[in-house]
C-alpha cells in the first residue's frame, strides 16, 4: 500500500543518485493527500486493512495476489466499481446487503473501490508521460 497511503516525508525517490519518479502524491494539493490519508487511515465502518486491500486491488485489478486479498463477498461489486461503474444497479447493493454489509461499508467499500481506479490510471498516465520521453 506504500503508493496509495501518502507519505508526508517529502518527495519520493527511487534512491541515491537515481531520478525522482514521479507519484500522484506528489503531484496533488496536500488537502488531497490528507483526504486519502483519512479514507484508507482513519477509523471507519470497515477496517482499514480491507479499505486498503480494496484500494490496492482497484489500482491493480489484473494482479491476482490482490485480487485474493479482497473479500470474495465484494470482489464482483468492486469490479464493476472499476471496470463499469456506470453499470451498478440496485441489485447490485442488494446482494452487498444481503451478505452482511451495511450502508456505510459499502459506502466506504465504493469510495475506496473508486479512489484506487483512479489512483491506478493516474499513476498510468504518469508512467506513459516518463516513458515518452522529454518534449522537444
Amino acid at each position: 500500500m506504500t503508493e496509495a497511503v501518502p507519505e508526508f516525508s517529502g518527495p519520493s525517490k527511487q534512491g541515491h543518485g537515481s531520478p525522482k519518479r514521479l507519484r500522484w502524491d506528489d503531484l496533488v494539493p496536500d488537502r488531497v493527500r490528507r483526504t486519502a490519508y483519512a479514507l484508507l487511515s482513519e477509523p471507519g465502518r470497515t477496517d482499514f486493512r480491507t479499505r486498503r486491500r480494496i484500494t490496492d486491488y482497484a489500482m491493480s485489478p489484473d494482479d491476482v495476489d490482490l485480487a485474493a486479498a479482497v473479500p470474495v463477498s465484494t470482489q464482483g461489486y468492486i469490479n464493476k466499481v472499476v471496470h463499469e461503474a456506470n453499470a451498478i444497479t440496485d441489485e447490485d447493493v442488494d446482494e452487498l446487503r444481503q451478505a452482511g454489509f451495511t450502508e456505510d461499508h459499502i459506502f466506504e467499500m465504493t469510495l475506496c473501490a473508486g479512489f484506487g481506479a483512479a489512483l491506478g490510471r493516474f499513476e498510468a498516465g504518469l508512467r506513459a508521460l516518463h516513458d515518452a520521453g522529454p518534449v522537444d
